[in-house]
């Protein structure tokens, strides 16, 4: 029996904001990730990380526990954590977005501030990137 999928949404407050961590992020996350059968979407603000997760139950957990330690963010939050049939991101092993890719209603979501989005919204942006099928890098 396949283990089960599960799906992480969470936010957070950049500690740096030059595009140095981002890109080491996302450099550890396309060598680490498809190890881990873990894929999903980092939308990177002026000031904070949108980030969603999916994969096996077991493993979104562990890599959630060592980003919650990460020091390259702060005030962590869970926004959406359930069990999924299907992902929004099958082949992305890490899918980088910047905010401005898309033009959002929300006016501190369109400026890059996602500390006080709500979990529909955040699942929306997902949705969206997904549905437009966008490749940043």
């Amino acid at each position: 029996m396949s283990a089960s999928l599960k799906r992480v949404i969470y936010v957070s407050e950049r500690a740096d904001t030059s595009n140095s961590d981002l890109q080491e992020i996302i450099n550890s996350s396309r060598v680490n990730n498809p190890q881990k059968d873990i894929t999903g979407c980092l939308v990177s603000g002026i000031n904070s990380y949108l980030q969603l997760l999916e994969g096996p139950d077991a493993a979104v957990d562990e890599l959630y526990r060592k980003i919650s330690k990460d020091t390259r963010h702060t005030n962590i939050v869970i926004l959406n954590e359930e069990v999924i049939d299907s992902r929004l991101f099958t082949s992305w092993s890490m899918r980088l977005d910047p905010f401005n890719n898309l033009m959002w209603s929300d006016e501190e979501i369109n400026a890059g501030n996602f500390l006080n989005i709500t979990a529909t919204n955040a699942l929306n942006i997902f949705t969206r990137i997904h549905e437009q099928g966008k490749s940043v890098f």
